[in-house]
């Protein structure tokens, strides 16, 4: 996409010998031709600066006439350096062996990123992984035959702006919109100016109807509040923080329910929710998938650590929340078809994520998040930890792609007993047929201990990795182990979801999860 600009402005002209000439040389070609008349007449005006005075004689009886050649007003060199940085040039790294970067000269240039074409734009692959982050309200406008905003491009922006936690919730909020005006280019602006100018008008009225209700808000919550009231602790906090022990209590505990935290080139997810022994729904799953697919497109993180808080990885699908009453009445198939196709979503994730990753079993793991797991290429595990996947027990299908990566890493045998019998692995059959790399434990031996669990794989993990002089190299080498058998994942994860929304079509799980519920039907865990 660089290649148009870098063109235009390599070969462009740069100096005319007067205004009316330099005008007349834009109007022949078609690019300026399509802006509007008074954008070109301030470009015009503005986009040329004098640099001599000359004087030309029209005939013996003719007044001088004073010319003035102009050039433009920004050197086309810095016009370059705007569209993108050279590395054609490149010196020599002086970063650690196996570090190609220079960082003294170019510490922003990704060797992954690097194309036939010597030329890179760094803010790029730096800012879009923080649109989710983004809080103010955004408007995006395109013009239709934009060469550089693509309906796929459009698209990732407007799905993944302002959506994160600190965000302005994104377009689902009303915060984030797009528009696109139909037969206009990459220089909208110049060319529509008037209907720009209608569509931002009318975007900064409802922003200012917004902003007013917001500030009334405040208003009302602070403006009747005494000076020295606004620094007093309100009696609520009181209510809500009792006092307690001050040892026992975690004060800093997060209570998201699920955390990133970025360590270097390792991040680190963490299911937070140890009063439910980590059980998720449906929200949850899709946090998660979109997490992976923000750390996906995140070039400085190499390695990703999946592991739980509590004494539990993850009891599995927290049926209440999950499913409520979409799996009874006459419409089953449309009610758990969104549902189905969120699991459909989140294991597509996890058979495509080309980093690294590492599962730390901190405790049992249950039904989906079990299936998922098994997806991971390094698998530590805490001695209390065992494998459940219910699914026939409640008469639902395998899901995951677990008929599939069961077999790979469990062996058909062990496979079979997990999905077909419901049957629970505990973690020394785990580790014998390799579905675990290596058993850990926390220093104080307690199945709660998941921060002393977390440490110990951490240590373990910089001491297999930090070794390794190339880490940009793994997902490579991962694309060639993992490669041949993505296809086939795939493949078993579709056909999960569709067996396993005939099976629930029938309306058995629905009467099994209802049993469970109501503890008429006794819970395997």
């Amino acid at each position: 996409m660089l290649r148009p600009h870098l063109e235009f402005s390599v070969y462009r002209r740069e100096a005319w010998p007067s205004r009316s000439a330099a005008a007349e040389s834009f109007r022949r070609k078609p690019f300026y031709q399509a802006w509007d008349r008074r954008v070109f007449a301030q470009f015009v005006k503005y986009g040329l600066r004098d640099v001599s005075v000359g004087t030309k004689i029209n005939g013996k009886n003719s007044q001088p006439e004073m010319t003035t050649p102009v050039r433009l007003t920004t050197p086309v060199l810095y016009e370059l350096a705007s569209f993108a940085r050279p590395y054609h040039n490149l010196p020599a790294p002086d970063a650690a062996i196996g570090d190609s970067r220079n960082r003294l000269t170019h510490p922003d240039l990704d060797p992954q990123v690097m194309t036939s074409l010597p030329f890179y734009r760094p803010e790029i692959t730096e800012l879009f992984p923080r649109l989710p982050y983004l809080r103010p309200s955004v408007l995006y406008i395109y013009g239709s035959e934009s060469h550089m905003s693509l309906p796929e491009l459009r698209s990732d922006k407007l799905r993944t702006t302002g959506i994160a936690t600190g965000g302005s919730g994104g377009s689902a909020a009303g915060r984030v919109r797009e528009v696109v005006m139909q037969g206009f280019s990459h220089q909208v602006p110049f060319e529509a100016v008037n209907e720009c100018a209608e569509e931002i008008s009318s975007w900064l009225a409802c922003e200012s109807r917004r902003w007013c209700r917001e500030e009334q808000a405040f208003h009302n919550r602070w403006g009747n509040t005494a000076s020295s009231d606004s620094r007093t602790i309100e009696k609520d906090w009181k209510v809500y923080v009792p006092r307690g022990n001050r040892e026992k209590s975690n004060l800093m505990a997060d209570h998201h329910p699920i955390i990133v935290r970025l360590q270097g080139h390792i991040a680190v997810i963490i299911l937070n929710r140890p009063d439910q022994l980590n059980a998720l729904d449906q929200d949850h799953y899709y946090q998660l998938g979109e997490t992976l697919r923000q750390l996906e497109k995140t070039p400085d993180i190499k390695i990703t650590i999946l592991t739980g808080t509590g004494r539990y990885f993850s009891a599995g699908t927290d049926v209440r929340s999950a499913f409520g009453n979409k799996l009874h009445g006459t419409d089953i198939r449309r009610n758990m078809s969104g549902t189905l196709f969120n699991n459909l979503d989140l294991t597509h994730t996890f058979t495509n994520f080309s980093k690294i990753l590492i599962v730390a079993l901190n405790g049992p793991v249950v039904g989906l998040p079990a299936a998922l797991v098994a997806q991971a290429d390094f698998i530590y595990a805490a001695p209390h930890t065992f494998l459940l996947t219910p699914f026939s027990s409640l008469g639902l299908a395998a899901e995951g792609a677990a008929s599939r990566s069961f077999v790979r890493r469990l062996g058909i045998s062990k496979a079979s007993e997990a999905l077909i019998m419901s049957k629970e692995i505990p973690c020394d059959e785990l580790a014998a047929c390799g579905f675990v790399n290596e058993v850990v434990s926390s220093p104080s031996g307690d199945p709660k201990d998941s921060v002393g669990f977390l440490e110990q794989v951490l240590a373990e993990v910089h001491r297999r990795f930090d070794s390794l002089t190339a880490l940009s190299c793994l997902a490579r080498i991962k694309g060639l182990i993992r490669g041949p058998e993505k296809m086939i994942d795939d493949q078993h994860n579709y056909l999960e979801v569709l067996e396993g929304l005939d099976m629930i079509a029938t309306g058995v799980p629905g009467q099994q999860i209802q049993a469970l519920v109501k503890g008429q039907k006794k819970h395997k865990l």
